[in-house]
Parts: structure tokens; C-alpha cells; sequence
């Protein structure tokens, strides 16, 4: 009997040894920039290596004050306000300061996104910087200067925005059903489809409508500026990034032949003026880098500019309801999808049925960010 005791245990042994080991729960850490929650995604989370935690860099160009500059070309991060510098060689692996003082911690690519050692930048740059643990997720909350509430506060009430976002990025992670054969999608593989909506031609008279519309579905988009555009609407593009919107840079009046260097200097010039917001996001006439002079496109790239088209282009005719279906039928399974769409009167009016037809899809969203690759071309 002691026999077949020891046997049993002994193959029990063995089958678990054979077992693939048990993989270990993605860790959560959010990101907040001034309390403002940033995206949560595999390409935004923070990650931890050598036991340093690293951050995507683009969070540091969200008014705290600092300035950033990325060539991709040399793969050269400069991080700097007035008075400091930090900058991060990734083709040499080096990291150093104004000072040519090195630092140990180099920059990495994580996810095709440049990430950076949080300590390093927080000491250099004197910025606020804690780090909370919670049970919805641990919480790294930066700012220009200490916040008003503790950390204790804060968690308090933003609790109820960490496990709605936790949820959304657990379903966005999750695989896709397989739905039974039928005359759509016979036997294929459904996907909910993840977007990020962009919109030309702002801020417009119809933004506002627009804006809240996406407030209501609680979405966040990416809106593509001119400085006449912004001018003309500075209550609107103040409203735009205070309402936690992405915003990029577009060509006066949105034409061709008025697309210049210039005129996107002067829209970020007119955007900081207005929200203290940066960006180098670009969207080109007809969403491609090939209908621009070589001039100009080579001008674009050395000043750091980035250039977003598009995947799926709203029809710029039709009625509003045509405008809808179209978009859902268009993103239906796909992935990390770009849609384009006018900030128009009519995509105004498509707007409420658009996104409600979109979360009868289960559609999430992301926002064009710096680190992200661009797409330049229809």
C-alpha cells in the first residue's frame, strides 16, 4: 500500500513539473500628470527595469513645464527646461546632462515606445513626483508643483476613475470571441474594433457640439488645429485640451497650397499662447507625406514634426446617419485604426448615433501620441 502511495505521489509530481509555469498578473501603475489621469495601454504603462521605474517620455511634455525633442532618425531624446537638460542617446546607449555629467540609466524602447528612468528625470528637473499604492493600482502622480490634496485624497476620490479604467484596459486585453458562422462573417474570428477618432477642420462652430457628444461616451479624441481655426474659436481650443483631448497641428485653412513650415510654427505658437500645450503632431494635406514638395517634407522632419493620416476617411458627403455607417462598417475588425472626420455640421449631427453604434460594437479608443508610430500616407 506504501508502495502505490509513493508511486501516486511520484507521478503527481512529475505531472505537475511538466505543467507550463503560472504567468504572473500584469502589474497596473497609472500615470497622472498635474491629477489628470493619462491613457492606459501596454505602449503608456510604466514598466519597471533594474529595478528602476521607466515611463514613456511623452508625459513629460504635458505642462510640467518641460520641453522634449525626439529625433528618430539619430534616436536622440532631449528632455529640458530653462535651466537643465537631460539627454538620452539610444544608439549609444549613453545618458547625459548639460554638463556632460553621465547617468547610469539609459533609455529603451519598450513596446516601439522610448521610455526613460522616472528618478532621473524628476531629480534633474526638480518636478513633484509620488508614488501610491492602491488596490485598484499603483499610481505615479507628477506635477509642476506639490498638489493641494495628499496622496491619501487623491486616491479617495479617484478611486471610481482607476477601476473604470482598469476595466477598460483588462477588455481591451482580452482575446477575441468566436462567433457562430452566419451570413456577415461566416466562421471568422470578431474583433472589437480599437480606434482613435481625429478630426480636421478645428476647432469650427459645430466643435462644441461635437465635444460634447464625445464627453457624453466618455471618449477621448485627437483634434488637428490651425492657428486662423484657433484664433477664431480660443474659448473652443482652450475647451478642447482642458476637456483631456490630444491636439495636433494643421496648415492654415487646411489647404494645400498654404501648408508650409511656417504655418505650422505659427499654430503651435498660437496653441502654447492659448493652453501652454506643445505638440509636433502634424496632419498633412490629403493625410500624406507624398503630395508635399521634398523641400518641405525634409524641412517638417528635421524640425521634429510628425505626420498622421489616416486608415478610415468619413465620407465628406451624405447624411449624417450615411456618415455613420459607413464609419462603424469601415473599422468593423480592425485594429489600432485611424478614422478621419471633419469638424463639420454634419459630423456634428452623426456624432451621438456614431458613438452609440460604436459601443454597441465594443470599441475602444486611444489618442495619436509622440511615441507612436505615425502613419503618413491614405
Amino acid at each position: 500500500m506504501k508502495k502505490r502511495c509513493l508511486a501516486f505521489a511520484l507521478l503527481c509530481t512529475m505531472l505537475l513539473a511538466l505543467l507550463p509555469p503560472a504567468q504572473a498578473a500584469t502589474e497596473i501603475i497609472f500615470v497622472t500628470v498635474n491629477d489628470s489621469f493619462q491613457p492606459l495601454s501596454d505602449s503608456t504603462m510604466p514598466v519597471r527595469r533594474g529595478g528602476q521605474l521607466y515611463v514613456p517620455y511623452s508625459v513629460f511634455s504635458k505642462n510640467l513645464g518641460l520641453y522634449v525633442s525626439y529625433t528618430s532618425s539619430d534616436q536622440v531624446l532631449v528632455i529640458f527646461n530653462w535651466d537643465h537638460s537631460l539627454t538620452f542617446d539610444l544608439k549609444h546607449g549613453v545618458t547625459y546632462d548639460e554638463n556632460d555629467v553621465s547617468y547610469a540609466n539609459q533609455a529603451i524602447f519598450h513596446n516601439e515606445t522610448v521610455y526613460v528612468c522616472l528618478s532621473d528625470v524628476v531629480a534633474k528637473m526638480g518636478i513633484y513626483s509620488s508614488y501610491i499604492s492602491d488596490s485598484a493600482g499603483a499610481v505615479i502622480r507628477l506635477a509642476q508643483k506639490k498638489p493641494a490634496l495628499s496622496d491619501n485624497l487623491f486616491i479617495y476620490f479617484a478611486r471610481d476613475v482607476m477601476v473604470s479604467m482598469r476595466q477598460d484596459y483588462e477588455k481591451a486585453g482580452e482575446e477575441p470571441t468566436v462567433t457562430p458562422g452566419g451570413e456577415d462573417d461566416p466562421g471568422e474570428e470578431t474583433k472589437a474594433p480599437r480606434l482613435a477618432l481625429t478630426f480636421d477642420q478645428a476647432p469650427s462652430d459645430h466643435t462644441g457640439e461635437i465635444l460634447d457628444a464625445l464627453a457624453a461616451a466618455d471618449v477621448q479624441a485627437t483634434f488637428f488645429l490651425s492657428a486662423d481655426r484657433m484664433l477664431a474659436h480660443p474659448d473652443l481650443t482652450r475647451r478642447i485640451v482642458v476637456e483631456g483631448h490630444q491636439v495636433g497641428l494643421a496648415g492654415e485653412n487646411d489647404d494645400r497650397a498654404a501648408f508650409s513650415l511656417d504655418s505650422l510654427d505659427e499654430a503651435a505658437q498660437v496653441l502654447d499662447k492659448l493652453t501652454w500645450r506643445k505638440s509636433r503632431l502634424v496632419r498633412p494635406p490629403d493625410g500624406t507625406n507624398k503630395a508635399l514638395p521634398a523641400a518641405t517634407a525634409r524641412a517638417l522632419e528635421e524640425e521634429g514634426y510628425i505626420l498622421w493620416g489616416w486608415r478610415v476617411k468619413a465620407p465628406e458627403k451624405g447624411s449624417a446617419a450615411s456618415l455613420s455607417s459607413n464609419v462603424v462598417a469601415s473599422v468593423r475588425n480592425r485594429r489600432s485604426t485611424v478614422v478621419r472626420l471633419v469638424a463639420d455640421e454634419r459630423t456634428a449631427d452623426a456624432m451621438p448615433g456614431l458613438l452609440d453604434a460604436l459601443k454597441r460594437a465594443d470599441a475602444t479608443y486611444f489618442t495619436l501620441e509622440e511615441w507612436l508610430t505615425p502613419l503618413n500616407f491614405q
